[in-house]
């Protein structure tokens, strides 16, 4: 024991992030209870990594969105509500599911493009999907066999157009995110020394 906490002591992350300024914050692990998280153009330049990473996932496949059904799967505070808010900001308006929506799967199975950040392992199968389907996994919980997915990729495989893979395929987007936001910061203290 090492004396610096107290057995009954508990660290929570959002006390730890509070402690870091806004615009030093990388992470946005200090923002995401303020109204801010909601990505306003020109108020911030920094987002949330793992939300950012999922947009970024999407206009890599140089998709028009203008006519596609989006689905957010899960309102969480790091993926699901900033990533419905930053398709809202292009103009789109993507459907959100989350725990007390009744019609699920007639949702799901209408979607072209499914954002899923449940982290439920293996939740989406192949038989809720529609055919060409683009699916980008957020979501991931342990199993039996390490990390996984919202995704049973096996049975979606033959069905979906796209799908991001667990692990492998946000968490090291999200990664360089967050990089992005390290070098932002640099670029803002470059610019303003007393910052």
């Amino acid at each position: 024991d090492s004396g610096i906490w107290e057995e009954e002591e508990e660290l929570h992350a959002s006390s730890v992030g509070a402690c870091v300024a806004g615009l030093k914050s990388v992470s946005k692990m200090a923002q995401i209870e303020v109204p801010l998280w909601l990505i306003r153009k020109g108020e911030d330049s920094l987002k949330l990594p793992t939300a950012l990473a999922c947009m970024h996932i999407l206009d890599s496949l140089h998709l028009d969105l203008s006519d596609k059904k989006i689905v957010v799967l899960g309102q969480g505070k790091l993926v699901g509500r900033p990533v419905t808010q930053m398709l809202r900001l292009r103009g789109l308006k993507p459907e959100t599911v989350d725990s007390s929506t009744s019609n699920q799967e007639a949702i799901l199975q209408n979607a072209n493009i499914i954002i899923s950040a449940i982290g439920k392992g293996a939740h989406i199968k192949g038989s809720m999907i529609k055919t060409g389907v683009v699916i980008i996994d957020a979501g991931t919980s342990e199993s039996g066999a390490g990390l996984a997915g919202d995704v049973d990729l096996e049975s979606v495989k033959d069905v979906a157009g796209y799908v991001s893979p667990v692990p492998g395929g946000v968490g090291p987007v999200t990664i360089a995110m967050l990089f992005s936001n390290v070098l932002e910061v640099a670029k803002q203290k470059n610019a303003n020394p007393q910052q």
